[in-house]
């Protein structure tokens, strides 16, 4: 896969110009209809969700994937570009449902809506007009790692496994499933590390050095998960941006901690 690309507000604004580009905002519709980035789609989270309790975190069904690009014009050779209003957690999961569908050209929107509105930049408040067309779309499960794959990268020395909740998810004391605590081996650090809410929730500066400290920039196979793949649509958002070799277990913690069959550490 190509890496994500970044892009800043004045780089939005020059590439907005040029045809077969796709803007897309992942939030609720009531933060679109009060004021959107011109020409930008509304993608819901809901829509990029699972429905099948407890992993709800996990790919939508096929017609469901299908309804939702018909529904926002998507064409195969478009340039797509995510940005949320939470700093890339939603806009992450679903450039990673783009990846599972192998689209090539992807990028990201550094600090999303909240970026581009203190900058004082144009909104709207009207959805555009895109011709709705059916693709055909081919899954990829390169992308998505099940709890096989999470089981072997535990042992596994070539491996890590990146835990994108808060501390109290991860040592237990804030238990959100039948078991609480982590996937034994995983690392710690935080999806709200990766993004800066004194910057308007930007990339923060100091990321290279957070991810390596975390070993994450050595050239390991990483698997990151949270409860159901919103925060940690963030980890696999930077991993994407920094070329990492990254999965998203999207089952999560749901589907983890939920079984009475895999292991969990303390």
């Amino acid at each position: 896969m190509d890496p994500v690309k970044l892009y800043s507000t004045e780089d939005l604004v020059n590439t907005l110009k040029q045809e077969n580009v796709l803007i897309v905002q992942v939030t609720d519709f009531a933060s679109y209809a009060k004021g959107h980035i011109p020409e930008a789609v509304l993608v819901t989270p809901h829509e990029i969700m699972n429905e099948e309790m407890p992993a709800v975190g996990k790919l939508p069904s096929f017609s469901k994937i299908n309804d939702l690009l018909t529904t926002i014009g998507y064409q195969q050779d478009d340039l797509i570009i995510a940005y949320d209003n939470e700093g890339g957690g939603w806009a992450g999961r679903f450039l990673w449902l783009m990846d599972c569908i192998c689209h090539q050209k992807l990028g990201y929107l550094n600090g999303g809506l909240p970026a581009w509105v203190s900058e004082r930049r144009p909104l709207e408040t009207r959805p555009p007009t895109r011709k709705e067309e059916r693709s055909e779309i081919r899954l990829s499960i390169g992308p998505i790692a099940e709890i096989e794959d999470v089981m072997d990268a535990i042992e596994s020395s070539s491996s890590i496994i990146w835990d994108a909740r808060s501390l109290g998810e991860f040592n237990g004391t804030d238990r959100r499933a039948a078991r609480g605590g982590h996937i034994p081996s995983a690392i710690h650090l935080d999806w709200l590390e990766l993004r800066d809410p004194f910057n308007f929730f930007r990339l923060p500066k100091d990321l290279s050095a957070l991810l390596e400290a975390s070993d994450l920039l050595s050239g390991k196979n990483i698997i990151t998960y949270c409860q159901s793949h919103h925060r940690s649509g963030l980890s696999y958002l930077v991993g994407r941006l920094y070329g990492m070799n990254i999965k998203a277990y999207a089952g999560g913690w749901a589907e983890w901690g939920n079984r009475v069959d895999t292991p969990i550490a303390i």
